[in-house]
């Protein structure tokens, strides 16, 4: 009994250390779930705490940066804008000049000989390329009568140039009225030839009124070729009216005096060449390939179809990344401000010595703008020619009829001239005017040497 009984206590102690070892298991596994879920929990919102951290830093700093960035977008975008305007226009008479020389152009006959016919030196390149006799010239003149007369007919119509407000407008009737000045000049010479010596001053003042009649309403292009056209015809025509009589110098004098009325101020040719230019801008700037466009424009790419070698297909690369970058809405303004500078710089006297207008530093105006300059050089050139030669009219008939030029040149009015010319490199005025015993000199009083014949010895 003793024995069982110690043998079952044996037994309930060793049950009670299992149960306390369970126990102590059970408590061991409950420890550490409750560590592990602990410790998952603090993580997750360890977790929690650091995204809401980020998501506060995102918002303290990108939503300023987003709505920075969108501000800079909409300032851009409202720089770059192009402005509304509306470019002016103007009327074109209902019997417009532009339309006789342009039908005396289609009329123009042997083009080819004509050339040649003027030409001082020849090489034979062609069968029309030869020295020409009188009888030959002759024969062109007569060929091309209908033109002539289509082309005297328009002389008594105003002259006006439609508005052009294209990149692609372009200009071949200029080109045209060209030839027909050379065709005067050729009629004027077989005139001279012929002992008609009146005739060929009128051949050549006619070619004057094309040149001074072309700029009207129209852009630079039409002032060069007008001057170059004028050119044409003041070339022989002094050494062919110092066979006139009195009464033809006189005339003629009085004609020059009605065609230099005609004369354009360069002023208006860049107000027109403004419209222009501000016209293509607003085109271009509105083409998906308006870089493209830009260098056709500013002639740093040409349409010709011919092939360009290494370093002009580098330039040409370099300045289309140069306008690929430009400000639209800047260069438009740069260019519109440019030309009104210096369309009231042309305003002013040569003499008044205004300062040169500075050229804006961006792609388009460093390209466009230099010419503006040279061209009004080459007005005031052509206007001293056409007053030289009006002088030397006068003189002639004034000497014819009192057997010397006169002492000085207001004795020439108003007997021969309504009014003198205006020398334009002067501050006002016109030219000086020296008389010695064999002759005499006309000379601009500001000192500027003129490129002209201006003697008569």
């Amino acid at each position: 009994m003793a024995a069982r009984r110690v043998a079952s206590m044996e037994c309930g102690i060793i049950d009670n250390n299992q149960g306390v070892h369970r126990l102590v298991t059970l408590e061991f596994r409950l420890s550490r779930y409750t560590t592990l879920a602990f410790i998952t929990t603090e993580s997750t919102a360890v977790k929690k705490n650091t995204n809401a951290h980020l998501v506060k830093i995102t918002l303290i700093i990108g939503l300023p940066l987003l709505i920075l960035f969108g501000m800079l977008k909409m300032w851009l975008n409202g720089l770059n804008a192009m402005p509304v305007v509306t470019i002016p226009t103007h009327a074109i008479p209902a019997i417009n000049a532009l339309d006789y020389f342009t039908k005396a152009a289609d009329q123009l006959q042997s083009k080819a000989a004509l050339d040649a016919a003027i030409a001082r030196t020849h090489t034979n390149a062609n069968k029309w390329d030869h020295p020409y006799s009188q009888a030959e010239k002759a024969k062109i003149v007569a060929d091309n009568s209908l033109a002539l007369s289509t082309l005297r007919q328009g002389l008594v119509h105003p002259y006006m140039e439609p508005p052009h407000r294209s990149v692609s407008s372009i200009f071949p009737h200029l080109a045209r009225f060209r030839e027909m000045a050379r065709l005067l000049k050729l009629e004027a010479n077989t005139r001279a030839a012929q002992g008609d010596y009146q005739g060929a001053v009128n051949s050549c003042l006619d070619a004057i009124q094309i040149g001074e009649m072309t700029p009207h309403g129209g852009a630079i292009i039409n002032m060069l070729v007008g001057i170059a056209i004028t050119a044409i015809g003041e070339k022989d025509c002094g050494g062919y009216a110092s066979h006139l009589t009195a009464d033809q110098a006189r005339a003629a004098a009085r004609r020059l005096e009605q065609i230099r009325a005609l004369h354009v101020p360069y002023a208006d040719v860049l107000t027109e060449e403004k419209y222009y230019g501000q016209a293509n801008l607003l085109a271009m700037f509105q083409k998906p390939d308006f870089v493209r466009s830009l260098k056709e424009y500013t002639g740093v790419e040409k349409d010709d179809g011919t092939e360009q070698d290494a370093r002009a297909r580098l330039q040409s690369f370099a300045q289309g990344v140069r306008f690929s970058l430009i400000n639209k809405r800047a260069s438009y303004l740069n260019y519109s401000n440019y030309m009104d500078a210096m369309i009231a710089s042309a305003r002013q006297p040569y003499s008044a010595n205004v300062a040169q207008i500075p050229i804006p530093h961006d792609g388009i105006c460093e390209i466009v703008c230099p010419v503006f300059s040279k061209v009004a050089d080459k007005d005031r050139e052509d206007s001293a020619r056409t007053a030289m030669l009006l002088l030397r009219l006068a003189i002639h008939a004034y000497e014819l009829e009192h057997g010397h030029p006169p002492d000085k040149l207001q004795q020439l009015v108003p007997a021969y001239l309504k009014a003198l010319p205006d020398d334009p490199h002067a501050a006002k005025g016109s030219y000086g005017y020296t008389r010695d015993k064999v002759g005499y000199t006309l000379f601009s009083t500001s000192g500027y040497v003129l490129p002209i014949p201006n003697k008569r010895n």
